[in-house]
């Protein structure tokens, strides 16, 4: 049977090799965009509608997919045309990006049930050349699931605290109103918004809530370093990175309540300069870190460390060669652009952000994972309405 796992891993990797071939086509990232916009825009819905067994399997095959598509496209074009691009997806585009991601998803699914049959867990005979059949046990163990019941039990009271303490009736109605006001229709199909100070602040303040609700989150002591930062200073970043999305998503989606002609799936993923994204993180991490202990003002050069761990670019694919390998939510585009993905970010920022610490400080991760503290408090800063703000306005580059 181990024969036949393997068998099936070999055709696997061919026919991923057949997709991966395909991208080739895609020399200016259409196909890799789209790919996101569609993610996001399935995201989007997903969490605010009925979901289904059928809606969650569709896109549980997307978060498979995903990673594998943009690692794909990445290898098989060594430079985009364009810096930059935005653009409206059509329908024959949106088809082949989904089918694309569909197909190197259920790649990516087999691989599972191949490598579940290698360590025993199920079974797997050939039926013929292009034919497998995996067989499941009647009982499935469920080592996880205690683990899982805990963590929903602490993210329900998390999300009371976060419409207790954030979701008060009188400021969400300023939010509205501020979103309404801020948010305009950018060269006709696009997005454009204004910045506001107290927007700012409960994005941020959102942010940091919804943080502590991911998996990993409080696994290393704020003060340990990787690479020579602090462990503080990348959960900052991030919880600043998730803010931002969290803030589009909410400018995107009160743009097309004001203006019905423009389409959710056309604004909700983020492309921004990299080097003015640099330049507000650096802003903003310096405006909001001082009030946390032992805080250092954040350099350019360390700036740019975080930028290189929590993003997926050319010279560091390898980070998504690994079976189910987190979904990267800052994508590099080229030399000058990012790719921001709104429902990643949501997802697993902390997976994303321990995988690639661990993949590129593997001594340190190593040794902070054995001398790691475990702090009540966890890393998270103090409530960000509590301190100044910085401001920045967005229009879809």
């Amino acid at each position: 049977m181990k024969d036949v796992a393997r068998q099936f891993l070999d055709k696997l990797s061919s026919e991923e090799d057949k997709l991966i071939a395909k991208m080739q086509l895609d020399e200016a990232g259409a196909g890799m965009i789209t790919a996101i916009k569609e993610f996001d825009h399935c995201y989007y819905n997903l969490v605010r509608h009925e979901r289904s067994e059928e809606t969650d399997h569709i896109f549980h095959i997307m978060q498979l997919g995903l990673p594998r598509l943009v690692a794909g496209i990445l290898v098989a074009i060594p430079r985009f045309r364009y810096p930059t691009i935005t653009f409206k997806s059509d329908r024959i585009l949106i088809e082949r990006a989904l089918e694309m991601v569909s197909a190197l998803g259920l790649v990516e699914q087999g691989r599972r049930f191949a490598q579940g049959a290698l360590a025993g867990e199920c079974k797997i005979s050939r039926r013929s050349e292009r034919q497998y059949d995996v067989i499941m046990p009647d009982l499935i163990s469920n080592m996880e699931q205690h683990e899982a019941n805990v963590e929903h039990h602490y993210l329900r009271l998390r999300h009371e605290a976060i419409n207790t303490t954030i979701h008060k009736p009188g400021k969400l109605r300023r939010i509205d109103a501020l979103l309404r006001k801020n948010v305009y229709v950018f060269r006709e199909h696009f997005i454009g918004y204004n910045a506001h100070p107290f927007l700012d602040e409960y994005f941020l303040a959102l942010a940091y809530k919804e943080l502590q609700s991911q998996r990993g989150y409080d696994t290393f002591n704020e003060h340990l370093r990787f690479g020579g930062i602090t462990m503080q200073k990348y959960m900052l970043a991030t919880t600043y990175l998730l803010s931002l999305a969290l803030k589009h998503e909410r400018f995107a989606s009160t743009l097309v309540e004001k203006a019905p002609g423009i389409r959710l799936r056309d604004v909700l993923t983020i492309t921004s300069d990299k080097s003015e994204f640099e330049w507000n993180m650096i802003q903003a991490l310096n405006m909001h870190g001082p009030s946390l202990e032992d805080f250092t003002p954040l350099t350019p050069e360390e700036a740019r460390t975080i930028l290189r761990v929590l993003s997926v670019r050319r010279d560091n694919i390898s980070i998504l060669s690994s079976a189910m390998a987190p979904m990267p939510f800052l994508i590099e585009y080229s030399e000058t652009a990012w790719i921001t993905s709104t429902a990643a970010i949501q997802i697993g920022a902390i997976d994303f952000l321990l995988n690639s610490l661990r993949h590129n400080f593997a001594v340190d991760y190593d040794r902070n994972q054995q001398t790691r503290e475990v702090l009540d408090a966890g890393c998270a800063p103090p409530d960000p309405e509590q301190l100044p703000s910085r401001s920045h306005a967005y229009r879809q580059h």
